[in-house]
């Protein structure tokens, strides 16, 4: 069996994709490619896997309307009806789904993974299954013994409770292959884990945590580490107890390493912030997951130019990810590089009555679940690439669960946040330079910045759409004056050529950038350019797939409250929480423009900066200045040397003041040296240095350098060579833009307000958005190639050839109306002759 098709049987059988790429050594997005390519899910004996919590749920029905044939029509509650009885599908996990049920009288219920439930949301799906023979079902993996689950219902032996139990052990599932249970009792951690999952058993944890950790497997010398590709940090602050710093190192397999590690107590954060830059120096600009119970301690981090990031802090959950690791044998510790993991790994224990590690013997422990419980995605439906584009695997549900949105806030906010803080950063002229740490007492300690990212920035924008962006409704040349009209209102009234230089401008700094359309108050449709920081779209497994759900939200600094908007196909959720607690939702509303209505703007897939892969190089050049400007103050300083002669206070006086040396010497044997110390001079080799990294930083940039002297002289054909990376770039950017300005478009013609309805996005194809490059022109040329063109094209095009031209048809009504106005005054000094004129003369 080859390996797709053993992926394919493995999730036929209920595998989780992330478990199925484990097993087979390949990635999970090669498994989702695979999934929707083949189409798995087509598939008719395809078992149902993990539901979202719910009284019932759209993946249930998913499931069922592939075995039966029976596809459930929804209202915009999500509600539908099955042989005339009102279906309603409720969240469990939270309180807000006590809304979706409060005031029904129910014939009865289903809840999936019901230990899981929100206990106020249970109790009223029960109050309110209270028809005759109404029945509950309920099904749930194990958890902690003492769960109110546990003791009220699956203990209550009374037999007027009607309850009704039956308990399952992994093998009794005969839907699973058995390669599935295998390799599933393989991965399962010892102890707790396996007691609950494969055995199915309600029962806490006892002695140590990580029972598979085989000290004879698991550690590993130096020279045993197989060769690393990626290096992430883990810190845990500590005061009284200790702090660690931990760097680890991962393989193409995704195996990983720890390979150093720091613990110290009584430390103030300047010793961390020195062994992190430390780290930094050696290993790169790596990522440090930060235990987020110290925010200052995370900013001072952060304003080091270090990349520090919040990890995510879920105890059991992280627990549960190492010790898989762990049993997977993916995990290994370099014995000599860390003495506390060493000192903590078979003493960090369970709390037999809480059902939790004991809270001692746990600092390096925490910092290694820190780092490794934030670099994946704990839900299997969610994913990212090398481009930090997020996925999620759709079940035909509209709204995702609150955690799914939560943990991809939380990566928002903690990885692609502090990217995105930095190249702002670069922007404003914040560079790392200025952060560095100061120089001894008496040195020359210049911090200069050259802000070459500002430069690139907007030099590329006022090229790309300086010269503002046109907008015209063109259907292959057949023109049409209404549409021409209400789209002029549309961009009037949004300054939309204003908003497509502000979204180049983000493009360029953050990668991407984008809208927002809404209705305000006076039922027009308006766009807002949303700053990247503020906002994210998920898009969906399927190659094309279109975005799925956006989140636009705000998390205040001081307290970490985060509220913002989830926008989905048909609803947009209000939400409230916190980063520790996670969000809720709130108020959901019908989303009127029947698509997401946030849209995404890049120059190119890879979501990359324009200057982001020159940082390195402006880092450089800034330096290399500086260093410049110490020696100008280091010669300005320059110390003198007096040998063979003794100098009084006076003397040096009169020197100072007179300027003229004169001084007996010592030793008459020798002569007096006078002579001033000097520092090695390299400034040849310095201007060479910043003449290549300066020419580097425009070239790998794609972004002419105006200030060449060549920009003074040059003729026009050598400007258009001289441009001409430059504008390949700007053109594979519009290209991009044009796509994303036609779902705008489509956005706004579907709601049918400011713009006239149209659901077909016919409309929206033919509304055009004309880019037209910043550049000197010979308007002389560009008429005679116009008038050439009239030979062979329409009048419109021809125009258009001509730089100046900024809106084609106005010039051609112009141009007719000037011709029938010439000719009506000829006509009319015609019709002024008369014989009288003639006589007496020629004829």
């Amino acid at each position: 069996m080859d390996l797709k098709e053993q992926a394919k049987q493995d999730y036929l059988a209920g595998m989780k994709i992330k478990d199925i790429a484990q097993k087979i050594g390949k990635s999970a997005s090669t498994i989702r490619s695979w999934k929707s390519r083949y189409k798995w899910d087509d598939v008719s004996d395809k078992v149902a896997k993990a539901a979202t919590k719910s009284v019932a749920t759209k993946r249930n029905n998913n499931e069922l309307t592939k075995k039966y044939g029976w596809e459930p029509k929804y209202d915009k509650h999500g509600s539908f009806k099955l042989f005339g009885v009102k279906i309603v599908v409720a969240f469990t996990n939270s309180e807000r789904g006590v809304g979706a049920v409060r005031g029904m009288t129910a014939y009865g219920a289903y809840i999936n993974e019901a230990s899981l439930a929100n206990r106020a949301v249970f109790d009223e799906i029960l109050s309110r299954s209270s028809m005759p023979n109404s029945h509950i079902l309920l099904d749930t993996n194990p958890d902690s013994p003492t769960h109110w689950l546990k003791k009220e219902y699956i203990d209550n032996k009374n037999p007027e409770a009607g309850i009704k139990r039956v308990h399952f052990v992994l093998d009794d599932n005969t839907f699973l292959s058995p390669d599935y249970v295998k390799h599933l009792k393989a991965e399962t951690p010892t102890g707790m884990y396996y007691d609950r999952k494969i055995l199915g058993l309600w029962v806490n944890g006892e002695g140590a945590v990580y029972r598979d950790f085989d000290e004879k497997k698991h550690f590993v010398t130096k020279d045993e580490v197989p060769e690393l590709t990626n290096y992430f940090a883990g810190v845990d602050w500590g005061y009284e107890h200790s702090g660690v710093i931990q760097v680890w190192g991962e393989t193409d397999d995704h195996k990983y390493y720890l390979v150093e590690e720091h613990a110290a107590q009584h430390e103030e954060i300047d010793y961390w912030v020195d062994i992190a830059l430390d780290v930094k120096k050696r290993y790169g600009d790596i990522p440090f997951w930060c235990d987020s119970a110290r925010p200052e301690h995370v900013a001072r981090f952060i304003n080091e130019d270090l990349d520090a990031r919040n990890a995510d802090k879920k105890i059991m959950k992280g627990v549960e990810d190492v010790a898989k690791m762990i049993k997977a044998n993916r995990l290994f510790v370099v014995r000599a590089a860390a003495k506390k993991f060493e000192s903590e790994i078979f003493d960090y224990v369970w709390d037999e009555k809480k059902g939790v590690p004991v809270k001692e013997n746990d600092h390096a422990m925490d910092t290694r679940r820190n780092f490794l419980m934030t670099i994946n995605f704990n839900s299997d439906r969610l994913s990212s690439d090398e481009n930090h584009v997020f996925y999620f695997e759709s079940i035909g549900d509209d709204l995702p669960v609150e955690t799914d949105v939560n943990e991809l806030i939380s990566i928002h906010a903690n990885r692609l946040n502090n990217r995105y803080n930095r190249l702002m950063n670069y922007y404003l002229g914040k560079h790392s330079i200025i952060r560095k740490l100061a120089k001894a007492k008496g040195k020359p300690d210049n911090r200069l910045v050259i802000n070459f990212a500002k430069e690139l920035v907007d030099n590329e924008v006022g090229f790309f759409a300086g010269t503002p962006v046109k907008f015209d409704y063109d259907d292959n040349g057949q023109e049409n004056q209404e549409l021409d009209q209400r789209i002029a209102d549309f961009v009037a009234i949004n300054d939309l050529t204003d908003s497509i230089v502000e979204l180049a401008k983000q493009v360029d700094i953050f990668g991407r950038s984008y809208t927002l359309l809404y209705q305000d108050e006076d039922s027009n449709t308006r766009v807002a350019p949303i700053d990247p920081r503020n906002a994210f779209v998920v898009y969906g497994t399927q190659i094309g797939a279109p975005i799925e759900y956006a989140v636009y939200y705000t998390q205040r600094q001081r307290n970490g409250a985060i509220s913002g908007t989830l926008y989905t196909k048909h609803s947009a959720v209000t939400f409230h929480g916190s980063a520790s607690a996670g969000i809720q939702y709130d108020e959901v509303t019908d989303n009127l423009f029947t698509n997401v209505p946030l849209v995404e703007f890049f120059a190119s897939i890879e979501r990359q900066g324009l200057f982001e892969q020159v940082i390195n190089l402006i880092d450089a050049v800034d330096m290399a200045m500086s260093n410049k400007g110490n020696d100008i103050d280091y010669f300005s300083n320059t110390i003198m040397k007096v040998v063979n002669a003794k100098l009084r206070k006076e003397t040096i006086d009169e020197m100072i003041d007179k300027r003229v040396i004169n001084v007996p010497s010592v030793d008459s044997d020798r002569p007096v040296d006078i002579d001033f110390l000097n520092k090695p001079g390299a400034d040849l080799i310095q201007e060479h240095f910043l003449d290549r990294a300066i020419d580097a930083i425009y070239t790998k940039s794609n972004v002419a350098n105006f200030n060449d002297d060549v920009f003074g002289n040059a003729s026009g054909t050598a400007l258009e060579f001289k441009l001409q990376s430059m504008s390949n770039a700007a053109n594979m950017k519009e290209r991009k833009f044009k796509l994303s300005i036609r779902q705008l478009f489509k956005l706004a013609f579907a709601i049918g307000a400011t713009l006239p309805l149209d659901m077909t996005g016919e409309l929206a194809k033919n509304a055009k958005a004309t880019f037209k490059r910043t550049v000197p022109h010979n308007v002389q040329d560009e008429a005679t190639t116009a008038k050439t063109l009239l030979d062979v094209v329409d009048r419109k095009t021809a125009i258009s050839a001509i730089s100046t031209v900024d809106d084609p048809d106005a010039v051609i009504k112009a141009r007719d109306e000037e011709q029938r106005n010439n000719a009506n005054n000829a006509l009319s000094t015609l019709g002024d002759v008369n014989e009288n004129d003639f006589k007496g003369g020629d004829k």
